[in-house]
């Protein structure tokens, strides 16, 4: 069983990287706009309610990712394609808003989380690349403090370093912000687990630990990311991972985790 199951992840962690760069695609093609010049927009109620009834979607799908929930990420995508569209935004958001919908239908049909994952990241750098295009910077609350430099201390510990580190770079697809991008992906990479911290389950040890390895070589190679579209596909694999790890044990870190 190990090694079919084995063989299987491997499968899986390739496609993750080719559905990831395909899916990427449809965004990069939006992301021209950004040439433009971004001119000031006037504040509206209403816009602004549907712009975070858009991102609270985003973020749903997002997380349902994380957590392996395929049935939860469908369900919030299929939601926001049917979200009415803001109005009053620049003609140059309008690709990327065209964008976002046909990601989320995709997420939305989705069958597997791979897919979904390069759906949830190709819409979070299409919000990142709207957001210059037409000068607005959203703002987020401060992250829980927290530092690469400490150990973290076991497996709750490490996974909330993860958590901040995977914050900060989703708040450098979003925002965008290189800062941000590379501080998460630094942090990401700093700290690994150890055999003796992990449940004592030896049925999955080994796939945790190669999940684990994968994670932070991805972080390791995001360092150096500048560009939002390869960014953008760095982090659909790093959602994908998660959802894969969480997934080996779906009572306790996936769908069914409490």
């Amino acid at each position: 069983m190990g090694r079919s199951v084995s063989g299987r992840r491997r499968s899986v962690w390739m496609w993750v990287t080719a559905v990831a760069v395909l899916g990427i695609g449809a965004w990069h093609e939006a992301a021209t706009a950004t040439a433009a010049q971004p001119r000031p927009i006037a504040l509206d109620a209403q816009r602004a309610v549907l712009m975070r009834r858009h991102f609270g979607r985003a973020l749903a799908i997002k997380d349902g990712v994380i957590r392996g929930d395929l049935t939860a990420v469908t369900g919030e995508a299929a939601a926001l394609v049917r979200e009415e569209v803001p109005q009053g935004l620049p003609t140059v958001a309008n690709s990327f808003v065209t964008t976002l919908k046909r990601d989320a239908q995709r997420a939305a049909e989705a069958t597997d989380i791979v897919t979904a994952a390069s759906a949830s990241a190709s819409m979070l750098a299409t919000c990142g690349n709207c957001h210059q295009a037409v000068g607005v910077r959203p703002t987020f609350a401060p992250l829980a403090a927290g530092t690469s430099e400490t150990a973290p201390v076991g497996v709750v510990g490490h996974m909330i370093e993860h958590q901040r580190a995977a914050d900060l770079m989703f708040e450098g697809l979003v925002l965008p912000s290189s800062t941000s991008w590379r501080e998460g992906a630094v942090r990401l990479n700093a700290v690994r687990l150890r055999d003796r911290e992990l449940p004592r389950d030896s049925r999955w040890t080994p796939e945790i630990i190669r999940a684990e390895d994968r994670l932070h070589r991805v972080a390791g190679d995001a360092v150096e990311m500048h560009d939002h579209a390869t960014r953008a596909t760095s982090y659909a694999q790093i959602l994908a991972t998660c959802a894969e790890c969480h997934g080996l044990h779906a009572k306790v870190w996936g769908p069914s985790g409490r």
